[in-house]
């Protein structure tokens, strides 16, 4: 889910840097964003606007105002349903990913978190050189397939506390590839 919070922050401006307001959103965007804060379990993806530029004064040299402003993040909550994409398989879990917000989180499904009746294969891609793991669910006798690339939906089961792993579940109707159920 996408959240708002509201900041304000003391940032030292050295004179050369010129346009005070250029430098502001240049210095926030390099300490905020794609940062992950910890108590908030909240990964911050970019300074959304400069509020208000108050404040100024001269310490040292430097210009330092106060600086309030608004930040766009992304946070996962428990329980809550997310799409994503499966990025791998191997014989103990299937790893997804949301590329386009946080690439370097993983989303791990354990497979005590899959659907009754899961089961997998190893398989020779076309033109591979080694063997993968592909998942798939046996039901009244069909066999649905989780697919490297695919689109998902998954329940958010745990956040670990530095929210580099999140830890999800198919087990419910309407979970897994959005292709079993469309």
């Amino acid at each position: 889910m996408f959240v708002e919070l509201q900041i304000e922050e003391k940032v030292p401006i050295h004179p050369r840097h010129g346009d005070i307001k250029i430098y502001i959103k240049d210095y926030l965007a390099s300490k905020y964003s794609t940062t992950f804060v910890a108590e908030k379990k909240m990964r911050i993806l970019l300074v959304k606007s400069l509020d208000k530029i108050e404040d100024y004064k001269i310490i040292d040299g430097l210009i330092i105002p106060t600086v309030n402003f608004t930040i766009l993040g992304f946070k996962y909550f428990e329980s809550e349903i997310i799409e994503a994409k499966i990025r791998k398989q191997s014989v103990t879990d299937i790893e997804l990913q949301i590329p386009f917000l946080v690439p370097n989180q993983k989303i791990l499904v354990k497979m005590d978190c899959f659907p009754d009746d899961c089961d997998y294969v190893s398989v020779m891609p076309k033109g591979g050189y080694k063997k993968c793991i592909v998942w798939f669910w046996q039901y009244n006798g069909d066999k649905y397939y989780f697919k490297n690339g695919e689109k998902v939906r998954v329940r958010i089961d745990k956040i670990d506390p530095d929210g580099m792993c999140i830890y999800g579940s198919f087990r419910e109707t309407g979970l897994g590839p959005l292709s079993w159920w469309i």
